[in-house]
């Protein structure tokens, strides 16, 4: 495939773009250089370093489940630490009878 094409659908050609500064491409309008990927990203939003490249247009909506999966991941995580916290302080103040038979919470029976 060729790595400039003339037109983006068979249309007006891109020549009536303006060039990149950087990469001395054609840019469409909200298009936006980004020097890590060192390419032109359409509705650029940022450079994710997570993902290891560009948030833009066509990869939105994937970066917002990931953002979403994450989120339930610390959900998940929280939630069993401080089920894990509720089990070690019970255990901590169960007190059991000299007798060896249950014992009480607190000392109280």
């Amino acid at each position: 495939p060729d790595e400039h094409p003339e037109s983006l659908d068979g249309g007006a050609p891109l020549i009536a773009l303006p060039p990149c500064t950087v990469c001395s491409r054609p840019k469409p309008p909200r298009t936006h250089h980004c020097r890590t990927c060192n390419r032109c990203v359409l509705d650029m939003d940022h450079h994710c370093v997570f993902l290891d490249r560009c948030v833009g247009r066509h990869n939105f909506r994937f970066f917002l489940a990931f953002l979403l999966w994450v989120a339930v991941a610390c959900a998940f995580v929280l939630y069993f630490c401080l089920s894990l916290l509720q089990l070690r302080i019970r255990h901590a103040f169960w007190i059991p009878h000299v007798d060896g038979t249950s014992g009480s919470f607190g000392g109280r029976t």
